[in-house]
């Protein structure tokens, strides 16, 4: 391990991570080190380039329990890892384009929530989204929004 960055060995997690530590462990860092730095919530978007574009997708695909990966971040890891699209489409950072194409049942609580923020669904609208879950978890999320939101409403 490097001594610039042995202070924070154990907290390659944290938020408050300097950036010019969390860049060199992305890119000299050991296995173990960029495996614990893909967990830190707060990492810039060079970063994050830097451990998906990477030829370790071992260490990459832990990006996908970062639930603060932006969507476009979640779009480059689901290409440059050719993802399966139920795997893109179901962090909860997706982007909305990913999350209409996913079966509404196999939505997570916190990706469903984002999706309801990002369209400013009301809360009649939620309801009907959940009851429709309730009879066919199986429809596309378009499908089930088309129905509560009509195009042009």
């Amino acid at each position: 391990m490097s001594e610039r960055w042995q202070g924070w060995a154990a907290r390659l997690d944290h938020p408050d991570l300097p950036p010019p530590i969390a860049a060199a462990v992305a890119r000299r860092g050991t296995t173990e080190e960029r495996h614990a730095l893909v967990a830190n919530r707060a990492l810039s978007h060079d970063v994050l380039l830097t451990i998906i574009t990477t030829n370790e997708p071992e260490i990459a695909s832990g990006l996908l329990l970062n639930y603060d990966l932006p969507a476009e971040m979640v779009d480059v890891l689901a290409e440059r890892l050719a993802l399966p699209e139920e795997v893109a489409s179901g962090h909860p950072n997706a982007s909305l384009a990913r999350k209409m194409r996913q079966p509404v049942g196999e939505l997570t609580g916190l990706a469903l929530h984002r999706f309801f923020l990002a369209v400013r669904a009301s809360e009649t609208q939620q309801r009907q989204v959940h009851e429709a879950i309730d009879q066919d978890g199986g429809q596309a999320l378009t499908t089930v929004w088309g129905a509560v939101r009509p195009v042009g409403s």
